[in-house]
């Protein structure tokens, strides 16, 4: 059953993690030796700005937050605070990833390492395959639809032909000014996307884990079953007449 073995689990879930900074890429596994040290500082000054995308707004909406309060300007309060709450979280979860990557890839080759496929041979049979796959194939249809999500969202303003960014936050200088507006609409959107992906992330990965695991209660459920009769099978016994 080895070669039947599927050699990473998670391989579109780290795929999507790492294509979107929420894991380190680690830039330097990719260039001849002799560049490994710009590839390690290419790898933090790379996961630095992914934090700073969604960090520096939630900055300009802790002011945001507090100009409304200050003025008495409720809706705006609220929705300050309600984007405030939805970023500082995207970038604690971004931070987290980024941290504790090592710990994530322990546990998913924890997990492959000790995944049963097949049930132990008896009356019932079953594989987990199916989950795997179904996991696979979320986590795809899932991330697509958050990023397109978040694209239609930040490109709304150009689709209507409105000078406005798309994420409403105070500024301390004139947004209108020369290249400002197309600089910070430029960031903005990368932050969006970033938002985007952290969230449907690590929603992505915890539902793969969840159908990946009740895989291995099926197995094991199965395999209960089975004792008897696996034990029978090992015995000598031949299946026609266990059954």
């Amino acid at each position: 059953m080895n070669s039947e073995r599927v050699q990473n689990l998670f391989s579109t879930q780290i795929f999507f993690m790492k294509l979107f900074g929420n894991i380190s890429p680690k830039i330097e596994n990719f260039l001849p030796p002799a560049f490994r040290n710009v590839g390690i500082v290419a790898t933090k000054l790379l996961c630095a700005f992914r934090v700073f995308l969604t960090l520096h707004i939630v900055i300009l909406f802790v002011a945001t937050a507090f100009d409304s309060f200050y003025y008495g300007k409720l809706a705006d309060f609220t929705d300050a605070l309600v984007m405030l709450i939805i970023y500082s979280f995207a970038t604690f979860a971004c931070l987290y990833w980024i941290v504790f990557s090592n710990n994530l890839q322990s546990f998913f080759d924890d997990v492959n390492k000790h995944y049963q496929y097949l049930s132990k041979p008896g009356l019932t049979y079953v594989n987990a395959y199916s989950p795997y796959i179904i996991a696979k194939k979320m986590t795809i249809y899932w991330l697509c639809a958050c990023i397109a999500g978040v694209v239609f969202w930040a490109l709304s303003p150009l689709m209507l032909r409105r000078r406005i960014l798309a994420v409403k936050c105070w500024y301390p200088f004139d947004i209108n000014e020369g290249y400002t507006f197309e600089i910070l609409f430029s960031i903005q959107f990368l932050a969006q996307c970033q938002m985007g992906a952290t969230f449907g992330n690590g929603s992505a990965m915890y539902v793969s884990c969840i159908l990946i695991m009740l895989g291995q209660f099926d197995i094991l459920f199965c395999s209960l079953k089975n004792i008897q009769s696996h034990s029978e099978i090992l015995a000598g016994k031949s299946l026609q007449k266990i059954r």
